[in-house]
């Protein structure tokens, strides 16, 4: 049991740090809980504090999942562990112990999970939402595009099944951490 629990709390705590908060707080002096959304993510960053500063979050997120996961996984040659640390990371991220369990919705830290899982299939999924989005210009819809490419991705290079359940779970915690948050939003 604490063969699991470590890489967990590893995952965990690195995960609560609230990136979003301490970038919006040290480069704007603006509380990030309080503006949008209030939704402590990269994409509230992006949209209300601004480009920099959203994409210093979204690397800090991004970083916060992919290195749990690649110190087990490649380190210590531990898969299971490494899976283990990434739901504690994005655990930590939804819901931070230093931001009161309240976070963001995890999309940032699930890429970079994937990232070191499945760096090949993540960077053509980032870049064929990227794309999407240019065209579409709609958030959700092209995170859903990205997301059905890069599980296609997995089958075709014959991922094992797992994986493949694994990464489709957290795709399905990014729709059940954003249901959760939705009336919080609506009073916005």
């Amino acid at each position: 049991m604490k063969e699991i629990l470590l890489p967990f709390l590893i995952g965990y705590l690195l995960g609560s740090l609230p990136s979003a908060y301490l970038i919006s707080k040290k480069f704007k002096n603006i509380d990030i809980r309080n503006v949008g959304d209030k939704n402590p993510g990269a994409r509230n960053v992006f949209k209300n504090v601004g480009k920099l500063c959203g994409t210093l979050t979204f690397i800090l997120d991004f970083l916060k999942g992919a290195i749990p996961v690649f110190f087990f996984y490649y380190l210590f040659k531990e898969p299971n562990l490494a899976l283990i640390s990434g739901i504690g990371a994005v655990t930590g991220h939804a819901y931070p112990l230093f931001l009161k369990f309240y976070g963001g919705k995890s999309i940032s830290t699930i890429y970079g999970i994937f990232f070191a899982l499945f760096p090949v299939q993540t960077l053509i999924s980032l870049l064929l939402f990227l794309i999407f989005f240019k065209f579409k210009r709609h958030f959700d819809h092209s995170l859903a595009f990205s997301f059905i490419c890069f599980i296609i991705l997995l089958f075709i290079t014959k991922t094992s099944r797992i994986k493949i359940l694994y990464s489709m779970c957290l795709m399905v915690f990014i729709g059940i951490k954003k249901m959760i948050d939705l009336p919080r939003e609506r009073l916005i």
